[in-house]
């Protein structure tokens, strides 16, 4: 079971944003975190707060596509993608607050709608985001770094810089971003940042 979710979570297909993901579980890497065992005090997550952007967006839950659909559109083994007005938590990994990763993804834009996280690439180190649960418990984390990964390298450097392990509890954001060729966005952009304690 936790192979399979974990299967998903590196097939994460953020098609929304005009990503092509490959889907080989061939090329998996054995050694990636699986999620924690949930702690008592930490909830779902409601809400994202980005200062410095303006942001504040619902969350809601997105898990592992069983078939095709708007929200799957590259079928069984991807990442739901998130309505373009909400940003997506994904479920199967560890919620905000927990030890691990947990990995909140958005839209730059969805048929000419703008998307929450499609500025995330002006964040800089130092910069806040807070999540708020669903029992209004604000959990503020402190941007680290800011990378612009191509989708070229999308195994070697965007997966362990979203799924790899981590010392404590973590966040990451991630989107698309670069130049658009055929309809696709050239690359992903990716923020990580620890809870501040």
């Amino acid at each position: 079971m936790r192979r399979a979710l974990l299967v998903g979570a590196l097939c994460i297909a953020l098609a929304g944003c005009g990503a092509t993901t490959p889907n080989d579980p061939e090329r998996i890497p054995a050694d990636l975190p699986t999620q924690a065992a949930t702690t008592p005090q930490v909830a779902d997550p409601a809400r994202v707060l980005i200062p410095k952007l303006g942001v504040d967006d619902n969350l809601v839950p997105v898990g592992i596509c069983r078939g095709y659909s708007e929200m799957c559109p590259d079928g069984p083994g991807g990442m739901e993608l998130p309505p373009v007005e909400d940003t997506g938590w994904y479920r199967p990994g560890p919620e905000p607050g927990e030890p691990g990763p947990a990995v909140l993804a958005g839209h730059v834009n969805w048929k000419g709608r703008p998307g929450a996280l499609g500025r995330i690439g002006e964040l800089e180190p130092g910069d806040l985001v807070t999540v708020v649960d669903v029992h209004g418990i604000h959990r503020t984390f402190v941007v680290d770094t800011v990378q612009q990964i191509p989708k070229t390298d999308y195994w070697s450097r965007t997966v362990p810089a979203v799924f790899g392990p981590t010392p404590g509890p973590e966040l990451r954001l991630v989107t698309c971003s670069g130049q658009v060729v055929d309809g696709n966005y050239s690359d992903n952009t990716v923020v990580s940042a620890h809870l501040l304690t």
